[in-house]
């Protein structure tokens, strides 16, 4: 029995089934990938999804340039540890990952929906004490997928909002 953490469909690769009539049934997804990507891409696409965090007063973001720096601008405005997290660790994911692609919505949802289940293994690995909320949503519009990840923060047995 063939068992996965990521099912992808080879419908969003239009060049998948000419690939496979050539090459005949043994083409996969993992041929096609050996076709399209190089190791530096492959080592490059690895650092997106398995992102490096720091922690920054019981918050963990993905590690950025004066992160101590706008975690006090943000406290200084009245916000929460849930909402300093969500707000900073916030990317559109077609603008923050991969520039002059396709721009298929599907796409852009799968890769979503990859990074989440990534952020998911990683956070519970590296912080295995911590509970963590990982949130892919559309935003401004078809396609436009954000994903965020932060920690709840308990206040009389329900969310702060």
């Amino acid at each position: 029995m063939i068992k996965t953490l990521y099912e992808l469909d080879p419908n969003l690769f239009p060049e998948f089934e000419e690939c496979k009539k050539i090459n005949g049934e043994s083409f996969d997804l993992y041929s096609l990938a050996g076709v399209k990507l190089d190791i530096e891409q492959m080592l490059l696409a690895g650092r997106i999804l398995f992102p490096e965090f720091d922690e920054v007063d019981n918050m963990v973001f993905k590690n950025r340039i004066g992160l101590r720096d706008q975690v006090d601008h943000w406290r200084e405005q009245g916000l929460s540890n849930w909402q300093i997290e969500a707000m900073l660790n916030h990317k559109h994911v077609h603008m923050s990952y991969v520039q002059g692609s396709v721009d298929a919505d599907e796409h852009w949802l799968e890769l979503g929906k990859l990074l989440k289940m990534c952020y998911e293994f990683s956070l519970s690995r590296l912080y295995p004490n911590k509970n963590f909320i990982v949130d892919l949503s559309e935003d401004d519009g078809p396609g436009d997928y954000v994903i965020t990840f932060y920690q709840p923060e308990r206040e009389k047995g329900h969310l702060e909002k």
